[in-house]
């Protein structure tokens, strides 16, 4: 189990920074996706069972451009900069806000998104030249030290066909 999850998680500093690698990015279609692979696949049947020229050049027009989703959202990803500054103290049941600096290295970065839980994802926009805070909660803690979890950054972008994210 150990193991597994140090395949896993983005290796982080002492002073709770991370970047995000290449290699631990994990991308799958979103369900409009599904549906987009799908309608392709039936437009190439279509396509060659009438012998369609221009059936068969928007196929692949369109599967190009999917392709090309695949690769915009996983370099959506990779090489953003994280920074966990940590929570300050609270009372029992509060709720803890940890703050995070999110630098998008030089390149613009839409559409991030990053929580503890998959639920309760926070959006945020990361431009090239600045420096994005962003304070995520996590509700009613009892007393003592508590590890938040792990953090999942996500992102849809360009088209929402695919979701990348990484631990």
């Amino acid at each position: 189990m150990a193991f597994a999850n140090w395949l896993r998680i983005e290796r982080v500093s002492d002073s709770g920074e991370a970047e995000i690698g290449g290699r631990r990015i994990y991308i799958l279609p979103t369900r409009y996706g599904v549906i987009y692979a799908t309608l392709l696949f039936l437009m190439l049947l279509g396509a060659v069972n009438y012998g369609n020229n221009p059936a068969h050049l928007l196929t692949f027009l369109l599967a190009g451009l999917g392709s090309n989703a695949i690769h915009l959202t996983w370099r959506n990803l990779r090489g953003l900069r994280l920074h966990c500054e940590g929570a300050g103290p609270i009372f029992a049941g509060e709720d803890a806000r940890f703050v995070i600096n999110l630098d998008a290295a030089g390149r613009e970065r839409p559409a991030i998104q990053l929580g503890f839980d998959e639920d309760a994802l926070s959006l945020v926009d990361v431009p090239g030249d600045r420096t994005r805070v962003r304070r995520l909660r996590v509700a009613d803690l009892p007393r003592g030290l508590h590890a938040p979890g792990r953090l999942v950054v996500s992102t849809r972008y360009p088209l929402g066909l695919f979701r990348a994210w990484c631990y």
